[in-house]
């Protein structure tokens, strides 16, 4: 490193401590004005190589560095000739582990992920038009010709080149004279990055050829200028020859393209010129997937994550195009445009939602609400809503909540001293819990556990029963005290608790639902106390407990055979915890969360005890009771009622099936704007991958937009509308990545377009428009995705390096706590203490 003054290293502690206490933007500039006053700034290049320098440790890389970087721009304290150069002069990590690969394609994977952000930075602001002079183009242009021979087929890199030489500037100055000398050595870089981008981006190419022959960007090395159009070298000419014969329009989207992406997104593209289409379309589709998640019957839980984003996300996204929508299209016509298309069976107006004929339904409300959050974001003056507030809360009013919130909990103050730490812990392992199980995380998925670690033993044997031999003298005593505290007069008390820590206790629970079982069934214990006891562990510090306690009911279910007696105790008993007789809404809403983990092997399990004692009455409502749990993490997978249903349809089972689901969308779109939307899942279109592959797949969407266009003598839009419908399947989000993606099977297609072409014109032809809207769209939704990469590295670094300049957890000999056991043991210790309950300090301000 150059020898740096005082001042600058003065300056790279400025900057360090902006990062870590992770400053807003705005505060960030403010902060610079404030002490450049004093301490004159750093010339704007050395300003941002200190900027990059402090925001990468290791290899590691900030992710509110590219946030920092934008703010130096906007306020013009450097420009994109800074940053570009920045991108050549500072050493930077070949990969970044602190943010993940912005770029889809192959071809950036030699790309620095640090050096994708700034030059998807850098395109957004020249699209915006931050270069307005001539000699910042020309620089800015010569600074590229480096990267464009170190990056010779990055699309990443070619959407900047593109966007430069299409920005006003460029297209004022680059025909004239002035530009004349740069020419030759920019055609030289420009000629191997469009024959390097053909193959797989042939739109981003075409568009750098347009501008190299409208400029004249020619190598003068070239016999003939024509010549450099020769870009194809490594492609099938034939091929290709054929592929420029192929007339296309401008991609058009549809509303049921949105419905298909949301619904994929739960288990948005732009376009590009028309923002008050896509804001009507995206509503639609939003209104358009809860309504038909309300008619599939989907559990409450898949309603509930649908309305979240109705009120609280869509209106946060559309207020980001209030700047940029203008009378006539105003966001508020927009909104009401909409409106008046969605379903009104499922979304009543204030009128309806009045009228005595007209019955409610679970999301009857759904339009009032998103009113009342556009209303809110400020999207629509509140006086346009249609009802007032007063009547929902007089409707709301139940009278006796405060009678009967006193009413609960009567007798059990004796618990106050130890209860916090059973409440907490347990909170922590449910969370725990239900994060492993939502995200099928495996122990070996997270670093830092030790096999002698509560967290390990848990995951490993925690839900498995032990005999009184396999337990150490003081887990039979704690063992013990815990089977009088439930089932004996003197019940859990203060003592109880003082003795056992929560760990131990969590790790008994298998064992004490199997004593306890086997003491009912010898007659030790009467079903009525058997069942009171357990209901004690519906108290909320308790109920965590349940999640072990209710698997290992699963696993002992699969043993039960049809000459078993050890049925007739597992039942009621499973009765007592799964339909408690009353609750209060503390335990009824852990009570949900242990349900949400627990479900699916419980259900399991007592589906073969009902096929083992098909008599048995007592069986089907406790199924029933765990059915809307059954789908808690989001399916991947079709259940089985629908894969039969699917897999029966004639002639071709699922193909058929998913041919006469693209039928419903195309009708949908083509009739009237107030027909209820169509029934579809995305789970069909991923297990149709899954049992047939993607190339069957793809011949089968291929096959269907063949048999609309010979069917029906469709119009142009018609074309189109259908094009959109299966371009959004093959690029909508995807739960797991297949082995061969529908894309990639397209890709395979189109480089046997020749051989088609020669038998098969329409099939080559449909081939080749839907792989160039597929491309297109990929590289539109790039720079979209790094931008929501950037907000998610953003949090979870905060979330990572929140502890600098704040509270850290330490282990026993002093060093950072890594691992969940260490917050565990930390959370009971500050319990057992006080700590926890007296607040815990969070170090200095966040002032510099």
């Amino acid at each position: 490193m150059d020898q740096q003054s005082p001042a600058d290293l003065e300056w790279r502690k400025f900057l360090k401590k902006c990062l870590i206490r992770r400053l807003p933007s705005s505060k960030f500039i403010n902060l610079i004005r404030q002490i450049e006053a004093a301490t004159p700034r750093p010339a704007p290049g050395s300003l941002v190589r200190a900027l990059v320098d402090v925001g990468i440790v290791g290899q590691n890389v900030d992710p509110r560095l590219p946030t920092y970087l934008e703010a130096l721009l906007d306020s013009k304290m450097i420009d994109v000739v800074d940053l570009l150069l920045a991108t050549r002069q500072s050493p930077w990590p070949t990969d970044s582990l602190g943010l993940a690969p912005t770029s889809i394609d192959a071809a950036d994977a030699e790309l620095p992920s640090l050096h994708s952000i700034i030059l998807q930075l850098l395109t957004g602001k020249i699209a915006n038009g931050i270069v307005d002079q001539d000699i910042v183009l020309f620089t800015f242009l010569n600074e590229l010709l480096p990267c464009m021979a170190q990056y010779p087929s990055s699309p990443t890199l070619g959407l900047l080149v593109s966007t430069t030489l299409g920005c006003p500037v460029a297209q004022e100055v680059m025909p004239s004279a002035k530009a004349k000398k740069f020419k030759a050595s920019f055609g030289r870089r420009l000629t191997p990055l469009i024959h390097n981008l053909s193959p797989t981006n042939i739109h981003l190419a075409s568009a750098l050829s347009y501008y190299q022959k409208q400029y004249g960007l020619h190598d003068e090395g070239l016999a003939n200028p024509g010549d450099s159009m020769d870009i194809l070298g490594g492609v099938d000419l034939a091929a290709f020859s054929f592929q420029s014969t192929v007339m296309d329009n401008e991609p058009i989207i549809t509303r049921a393209g949105l419905y298909i992406y949301l619904n994929a997104l739960h288990q948005a593209k732009s376009e590009q010129g028309n923002i008050p289409v896509l804001i009507i379309d995206l509503i639609l589709a939003a209104f358009d997937i809860l309504a038909n998640a309300m008619y599939r019957v989907e559990p409450q839980r898949t309603i509930t994550t649908l309305r979240s984003f109705l009120f609280n996300k869509l209106p946060v996204f559309l207020g980001n195009y209030t700047s940029i929508t203008f009378p006539p299209f105003s966001i508020e016509t927009c909104i009401s445009q909409a409106l008046l298309r969605i379903d009104p069976t499922a979304f009543p107006s204030l009128s309806q939602m009045f009228d005595l004929s007209t019955k409610d339904n679970i999301v009857s409300e759904a339009r009032q609400e998103f009113l009342f959050s556009c209303a809110l974001h400020h999207l629509i003056p509140e006086g346009s809503i249609e009802i007032e507030e007063l009547i929902g809360e007089l409707e709301n009013m139940d009278g006796n909540a405060g009678e009967i919130a006193g009413a609960l909990f009567e007798g059990h103050e004796e618990q106050v001293e130890n209860q916090p730490v059973y409440d907490e812990f347990g909170s922590v392992l449910l969370l725990v819990s239900t994060i492993s199980h939502r995200f099928e995380l495996e122990l070996t998925d997270v670093a830092g556990f030790g096999r002698s670690s509560f967290t390990s033993q848990y995951f490993r044997t925690g839900c498995d029963s032990r005999t009184m031999d396999q337990l150490s003298e003081h887990e039979n005593d704690l063992l013990g005290g815990w089977i009088r505290g439930l089932f004996e007069a003197e019940g859990i008390n203060d003592e109880l608790m003082s003795t056992c820590k929560p760990a131990e206790f969590h790790l008994l629970v298998a064992t004490l639902f199997d004593q306890s079982i086997k003491a009912c069934q010898t007659r030790t214990l009467t079903m009525e106390t058997l069942k009171g006891g357990f209901e004690y562990l519906l108290e909320p510090f308790l109920l965590p407990s349940l999640v072990a306690g209710l698997t290992w009911f699963a696993n002992t279910l699969w043993s039960v055979s049809s000459s078993s007696t050890l049925i007739d105790t597992l039942v009621p008993a499973l009765h007592a915890v799964l339909k408690p007789a009353s609750m209060s809404p503390d335990s009824a809403a852990m009570h949900s969360a242990v349900l949400a983990r627990a479900a699916e092997s419980l259900h399991e399990g007592l589906s073969h005890a009902q096929r083992q004692h098909k008599n048995r009455v007592d069986i089907p409502p406790l199924l029933e009771t765990l059915r809307p749990y059954l789908t808690n993490h989001r399916e991947k997978v079709a259940i089985l009622a629908e894969l039969e249903t699917w897999t029966r349809i004639q002639p071709n089972g699922l193909s058929t099936a998913m041919g006469n689901t693209i039928q419903n969308l195309i009708n949908w779109v083509f009739a009237n704007s107030n027909t209820p939307q169509p029934n579809y899942t995305h789970r069909l279109l991923l297990q149709t991958q899954r049992m047939l592959g993607a190339e069957t797949t793809l011949k089968t969407l291929i096959d269907e937009i063949m048999n609309q266009v010979n069917r029906h003598g469709l119009n142009a839009q018609e074309v189109d509308t259908i094009f959109d419908i299966t371009v959004t399947m093959i690029t909508a989000p995807q739960t797991e990545r297949p082995f061969l993606s529908m894309k990639d099977a397209l890709r395979i297609q189109l480089a046997e377009i020749n051989e088609l072409s020669k038998t098969d014109i329409p099939r080559a032809t449909i081939i080749v428009r839907l792989h160039r809207r597929v491309e297109a769209l990929v590289a539109a939704t790039t720079i979209i995705t790094t931008t929501a990469t950037h907000a998610n590295n953003d949090m979870n670094l905060d979330m990572s390096t929140a502890g600098q300049g704040m509270m850290m957890l330490h282990d026993s000999q002093g060093m950072p706590a890594t691992d969940i056991d260490a917050v565990l043991a930390h959370t009971e210790g500050q319990i057992a203490s006080g700590d926890f309950m007296g607040g815990v300090g969070l170090g200095g301000s966040m002032d510099l």
